[in-house]
């Protein structure tokens, strides 16, 4: 066998050769048979392939909506800190109090129920995050939107989901395609005072469960129109419950810097919440490296994500932050030298590439990238 040692290495060749001569005696045994039903695979690889790469069961809470894994954990420990926004932190039970509040609200002046759909717009923050919340409790499934969407993309969405309720700010109001029937502005003073008449205690949903919808994100449309992805409550307390990808516990305290409407957020805002970890709310609406790289310092942050693009460039600062302990990135394929570069800079973290479309709740795959990776040469 005759190859570019540039683009392959003895290792695969000799699989390669392997799988032919396989090919070669199958035919041979039996020339009747077409050719790619021919068996090219060894038996331990048939067994990797088939068995030991989907071994992959685990004991998660698969009768548990997000709110009810929340609540656990308020109950678990109230007075830990569960969400750092400005300056601020709120503890588990006032985060719960507060989305209580909303969700009473919801229920009975809005009529939120089980699979009633409820719109999202605001930035990055406290409100971002109970009113998610309270519409879970509520029964209802959230359809985040990111206000620097283009007019058009929001108007698609109000259309598509007919949604009759909308969170959002009183700035925000004029960008948006919608009545002020349908908005719910939580900086409205007269709004705020008819929450806090309502009760803190957690409501109860009749018929309520984990298969019902949790949240609807639209994809970017760049192969046609924006389509809407229906996510039940399990497949996110599968994703961040008992992973084996990253450690998310009370010591978790992850970065949460995604646009509400990416499903990167998912992660971010329940990986720590259904954990007993840290939520940190970076708060620039634009992400720049040397802001958010202060940003992780000040908050000892030592979870995040990135997506590659970004990734890659934050390797190429000369001091990144060194309280982060694990980095997961994806969404493109990750460029080697740069994440050598976070090896090096970085002593002790863990890399991890991820990778999974909308429609599988963020992740369908993750690698812990090996500590000597070797950068290519072309």
């Amino acid at each position: 066998w005759e190859y570019s040692s540039e683009l392959f290495d003895q290792q695969s060749i000799a699989q390669m050769a392997g799988h032919f001569e396989r090919l070669l005696t199958a035919l041979v045994a039996s020339p009747d048979t077409k050719v790619f039903a021919a068996a090219m695979l060894s038996e331990q690889e048939q067994h990797r392939l088939l068995v030991q790469y989907n071994d992959t069961a685990t004991d998660f809470p698969r009768g548990q909506c997000i709110h009810q894994g929340f609540e656990a954990q308020v109950a678990k420990t109230p007075d830990a800190v569960a969400l750092v926004f400005e300056g601020q932190q709120l503890s588990y039970q006032a985060l719960n109090n507060k989305a209580n509040q909303l969700a009473h609200y919801l229920m009975s002046e809005r009529q939120v129920k089980a699979d009633t759909l409820v719109g999202i717009c605001v930035e990055r923050s406290v409100d971002m995050l109970v009113g998610i919340l309270a519409i879970l409790k509520a029964g209802g499934a959230y359809v985040p939107m990111d206000p620097d969407y283009p007019r058009g993309r929001l108007a698609y969405i109000f259309d598509d989901t007919k949604v009759s309720t909308v969170l959002t700010h009183k700035d925000l109001l004029a960008s948006l395609p919608i009545s002020s029937a349908q908005a719910l502005c939580f900086d409205e003073t007269k709004w705020q005072m008819k929450l806090h008449a309502q009760p803190q205690t957690n409501p109860l949903v009749c018929g309520l469960s984990a298969r019902d919808l949790a949240y609807i994100i639209y994809t970017s449309g760049s192969t046609g129109q924006p389509k809407g992805v229906m996510v039940e409550h399990h497949s996110v307390t599968r994703l961040v419950s008992k992973s084996n990808f990253v450690p998310l516990d009370e010591n978790t305290r992850f970065l949460q810097s995604a646009p509400i409407a990416f499903d990167a957020a998912t992660l971010e805002l329940w990986g720590p919440l259904l954990n007993g970890g840290q939520c940190i709310i970076f708060n620039e609406a634009q992400i720049d490296l040397q802001p958010l790289t202060d940003f992780i310092v000040k908050h000892e942050v030592n979870t995040i994500w990135l997506t590659s693009g970004l990734f890659e460039q934050w390797s190429e600062m000369s001091a990144p932050a060194s309280c982060v302990k694990y980095l997961m990135s994806g969404g493109d394929v990750l460029n080697v030298d740069a994440v050598k570069r976070v090896q090096d800079n970085v002593p002790g973290i863990s890399m991890i590439n991820g990778y999974g479309p909308t429609e599988n709740t963020t992740f369908t795959t993750c690698y812990q990238v090996n500590n000597d990776v070797t950068p290519v040469s072309y």
